[in-house]
């Protein structure tokens, strides 16, 4: 009996002894924990508070499960100094104070208890008063958006409330191109500590202190400012990706205007080169036709020319006729006057035939000049060059182109007779003309006149008598010329086109239609003067020529 009490007392003493070493074995722990996180605070700073709380936490529930107040008064000042490093220091104060009550009163039991995480990545230790724990569960609001655990810290949920803090108060980036990803950033951001919210609301049911109660409601104010400021940023982001939308979108617009505009003035720039070169080739091709019709006009001309020298020459023939058959006549009469002379040997005789001969052979002469002006008025009539003016008797040049245009007709068709009128004015004085010219427009307008007559006389009309009425005389420093015929005359819508170039009522092959177009030009171009027609179709033509004397 007396063995047995003493090994039952050696047991016990054994199983103190063990308990004894295994209580200052967790004491050394606990104190090693302290010291390592202090020295790992003092040497890294900030960069260190994740790590330093994770070991002040694991020692403060040590210290607590071991009743060991020293271990726990060195954690409050641990975490205390964690918060000032951060600038928290009303969190930091709370921590002091409860050190202090600690070290005043070192038997006093503590009134938190740790609660374990639900895993490992929300892995917290959190000091939950064992009062209130019902209290705390019911009276905690549903809308309450975080808390985060004051003098004992989750070390993996630290670092993501840390991380989080770093990641709002980090300057936002407001480039269009990567303003989505930060706003998608912050939301996931603001997601995460929805989730961290939630979990430390679960966690705040259980708190049992007002002071750690007023510790978890200043973190949660925190989290909710920064929360807000986050949104504020995103909102700012938001905004400004609105107005970069807005601006790319305007720069879209107006970049689509411009080439809108570049296309338009390219189109008009082709438009309007393609118009200019097909200009230039119309101008080419109206300037080719333009000397073909000059061409062709000098044709026409000359060819009117050689029409009316045509009919001049025929009028000039039966002019010419006449002085060539008086020289021959008076030759062959001098011819055998000068045979009388021979045979003959009275004086008186010969004296009277050489008188006689002297006559012929001054009417000889006279005949042949008369020949000589003919042909030089011909010659001169078709000169290409301009002739210059010089005073002129008009009523002669009349006289002088009326009967070449009159024995003209008469050469074409024997038949033909007219009565020529000629009231002419001698008191009118000469008058500075080119002559040919003027004569080349008497010529053309008594050409047609006799035209029309002989036309007229076609129809074979009882009472018709064929008549040319030709007049001149002075008007102020004026001359006025009328030729009148009573030939076909014209209708109101043939005098409209009557001076037009190459308008003829002739047919085709008889008239150029150019005659009437260069006298008129003659007259009103080259002479300063008026042309004027007047006429009744079936009755009668006149035509007023009004002359300047200067």
């Amino acid at each position: 009996m007396k063995f047995d009490k003493i090994r039952i007392l050696i047991t016990l003493l054994s199983v103190f002894i063990s308990i004894n070493s295994i209580f200052s074995q967790d004491i050394a722990t606990v104190d090693e924990l302290n010291a390592s996180a202090s020295a790992l605070i003092q040497t890294n700073g900030t960069e260190s508070i994740a790590e330093v709380r994770r070991m002040v936490t694991k020692s403060l529930s040590m210290s607590i499960e071991l009743n060991y107040s020293k271990g726990e008064i060195d954690a409050y000042n641990i975490m205390a100094e964690t918060y000032e490093l951060e600038g928290n220091p009303q969190i930091a104060l709370k921590f002091r104070k409860r050190a202090s009550k600690k070290q005043a009163n070192p038997d006093a039991p503590s009134n938190v208890t740790i609660v374990k995480p639900k895993t490992i990545e929300d892995f917290a230790v959190s000091t939950i008063p064992n009062s209130a724990k019902s209290q705390a569960k019911a009276a905690q609001p549903k809308e309450t958006q975080s808390i985060v655990s004051e003098e004992v810290q989750q070390p993996i949920e630290t670092k993501k409330v840390v991380q989080s803090k770093s990641s709002v108060n980090k300057p936002i980036e407001t480039t269009s191109g990567n303003t989505e990803k930060q706003i998608e950033n912050k939301l996931t951001e603001i997601e995460e500590k929805q989730k961290l919210i939630e979990q430390l609301q679960q966690q705040s049911v259980n708190e049992e202190s007002d002071s750690l109660a007023e510790i978890r409601q200043a973190e949660i104010a925190k989290l909710q400012a920064e929360t807000e400021a986050a949104q504020s940023q995103i909102e700012a982001l938001r905004k400004e990706k609105e107005n970069n939308d807005l601006r790319l979108k305007q720069q879209q617009y107006l970049m689509g205007f411009l080439a809108v505009i570049v296309v338009l003035m390219l189109i008009f720039v082709f438009f309007v080169i393609r118009q200019i070169r097909a200009k230039n080739r119309a101008n080419a091709e109206l300037a080719k036709a333009l000397e073909e019709l000059k061409s062709t006009q000098e044709q026409l001309v000359q060819k009117e020319k050689l029409a009316s020298l045509g009919q001049l020459t025929a009028g000039i023939a039966h002019e010419i006729q006449n002085p060539l058959n008086f020289v021959n006549n008076f030759a062959d009469l001098s011819l055998e006057l000068l045979q009388e002379i021979k045979e003959s040997s009275d004086l008186e005789d010969i004296k009277a035939i050489a008188d006689d001969l002297i006559q012929n052979l001054t009417k000889i002469y006279h005949h042949g000049k008369r020949a000589d002006s003919i042909v030089k008025n011909m010659l001169q009539h078709s000169r290409e060059q301009k002739g210059a003016k010089e005073p002129t008797d008009l009523n002669e040049l009349l006289k002088e182109f009326s009967n070449l245009a009159y024995h003209g007709m008469r050469a074409t068709n024997k038949d033909f007779n007219c009565k020529i009128v000629q009231s002419l004015d001698a008191t009118i004085p000469k008058v500075s003309i080119v002559k040919q010219d003027l004569g080349r427009v008497f010529l053309n307008m008594f050409n047609n006149s006799f035209y029309s007559i002989n036309k007229k006389i076609a129809l074979n009309i009882d009472s018709y008598l064929p008549a040319l009425e030709i007049s001149t005389h002075a008007e102020g420093d004026k001359v006025k010329i009328t030729i009148k015929d009573n030939g076909l005359g014209m209708s109101e819508e043939v005098k409209q086109k009557l001076f037009h170039p190459f308008f003829t009522t002739k047919p085709t092959g008889e008239g150029t239609g150019l005659g009437l177009s260069i006298s008129h030009d003659i007259i009103v171009k080259l002479h300063n003067g008026e042309m004027q027609v007047e006429s009744k179709e079936g009755e009668f033509a006149q035509f007023e020529i009004t002359l300047p004397k200067q």
